[in-house]
């Protein structure tokens, strides 16, 4: 027998919420609620259920997402307030807003999980980094379901947790390709073959990935199985480890990245 597909409402439908589309589609019966024109209309080509928060005429979902931006929270929240029944299960995707303010806002007493993904979970191998504060183990194993097809989940002990996770885990992919990228601006300043040097550099990166899995050594060992003594990746490698110069630069932009999702939170009234 064909198991019936959780109803889902994924309220919001930025960046963030396309991405997510392109993995749950498939697997749930899902709605989007999204106010963007732009946006709606390519919801519409594609085929997408839309409903609209101001005046739903059925609303019989078993989860809602929220996928907006802090800054649009209230409304949002003031909106859902008069339509979420109690049985239905909150996820957030947000940054920084935590559940008590979310509670205030939605005027509820609904279990509220909040879940932190990255770009990688929009094609299933994403670092999702989940928290409930309180003990309701049904729920969990069904918001477990809807996660697990965006990757790699870790469920936190704390609420501020989400905070450093969304510093450092929900970012990682933009520092991976700052850095590929300030690989690339040293081959187009040195006219190195430029037409080569972006597929070059992916094949060097795909080799590191598949290096990394088949072996089980510390990044120090793998470090120096590349850098011979007196070679010349020992002389490159000196000047990025200098003074620990390159650690404490990423140690203090983690750390301003970590103040702002708290800050964010603090935003909403």
């Amino acid at each position: 027998m064909k198991l019936k597909k959780k109803k889902i409402l994924l309220v919001g439908c930025g960046n963030l919420g396309i991405n997510l589309l392109g993995v749950w589609k498939n697997n749930f019966d899902l709605t989007v609620a999204e106010k963007n024109s732009k946006i709606l209309n390519k919801l519409k080509k594609k085929k997408i259920k839309l409903i609209d928060l101001n005046n739903p005429t059925v609303f019989d979902f078993e989860f809602i997402i929220l996928c907006v931006k802090p800054k649009n929270i209230e409304e949002v929240g003031n909106l859902l307030s008069k339509v979420v029944v109690s049985k239905q299960i909150i996820i957030s995707f947000m940054a920084g807003v935590k559940i008590e303010k979310l509670k205030k806002l939605f005027n509820t007493n609904n279990v509220i999980f909040r879940v932190m993904p990255n770009i990688f979970s929009g094609i299933g191998m994403g670092v999702n980094g989940l928290f409930i504060n309180k003990k309701v183990n049904t729920e969990k194993k069904s918001v477990e379901q809807i996660i697990k097809p965006l990757g790699r989940m870790i469920w936190l002990k704390k609420e501020s947790d989400l905070d450093f996770f969304t510093a450092f885990y929900g970012g990682a992919p933009a520092y991976f390709f700052l850095f590929i990228n300030v690989m690339h601006q040293v081959i187009i300043k040195k006219n190195f073959y430029i037409k080569d040097s972006k597929s070059l550099i992916i094949k060097n990166l795909e080799g590191t990935l598949r290096y990394l899995e088949t072996k089980n050594l510390s990044f120090d060992k793998y470090i120096s199985l590349v850098a011979s003594k007196g070679g010349t990746t020992e002389e490159a490698l000196n000047i990025l480890k200098k003074n620990n110069a390159l650690l404490n630069l990423f140690n203090k932009a983690i750390f301003k990245a970590t103040k702002k999702s708290e800050s964010m939170g603090k935003k909403v009234s």
